[in-house]
């Protein structure tokens, strides 16, 4: 706030620049009256927080503007990373549910076929021995399959949310 430059500075570039013309300096120095014109302006409109709000935008536009630059870029780039490992996580508990299904599918096959034979056959025992551990396995299949969905859908949002934040 304090680094606003004052009435005084400015006087001596206005002193300084009319000097240098004098002595054939370049014309550049004719861009310090307006500068000097503004900055004395500034000082008129310290009694509305001019200093402060010249303060705030030094910090915005110099260090303070990297700094917040840097936060919301390791941030951004931190939760890539997170959502990144939460996607790995999701796809192999996806293979896992998938396994397991494919598994529990091959052995509900397997005593499909049986009962099949043990019903040509005739053999009623087997066959009912057979009916409420298939039944039991045909609903497990079920749920497999419906958790196995779910979680491939919600991998597929969070693939989705991440490439949207690339």
């Amino acid at each position: 706030m304090h680094s606003f430059p004052s009435d005084q500075d400015m006087n001596h570039i206005k002193i300084g620049s009319r000097v240098a013309l004098k002595e054939g300096g370049s014309l550049l120095h004719y861009l310090a009256f307006p500068f000097v014109w503004l900055v004395w302006l500034g000082n008129k409109l310290r009694i509305i927080w001019f200093d402060a709000i010249w303060a705030v935008m030094l910090v915005s536009i110099g260090g303070g503007f990297n700094a917040i630059t840097k936060d919301i870029t390791s941030t951004s780039s931190s939760r890539q990373n997170i959502l990144s490992a939460q996607i790995d996580i999701c796809k192999t508990t996806v293979a896992t549910l998938e396994d397991q299904a494919n598994n529990d599918q091959t052995t509900l096959n397997t005593m499909d076929a049986q009962m099949t034979k043990y019903d040509t056959d005739g053999d009623n025992t087997n066959y009912n021995s057979l009916v409420d551990p298939y039944n039991t396995l045909l609903e497990k299949v079920k749920a497999e399959l419906s958790n196995y969905d779910t979680q491939l859908a919600e991998c597929n949002k969070m693939i989705d949310q991440y490439n949207s934040n690339r």
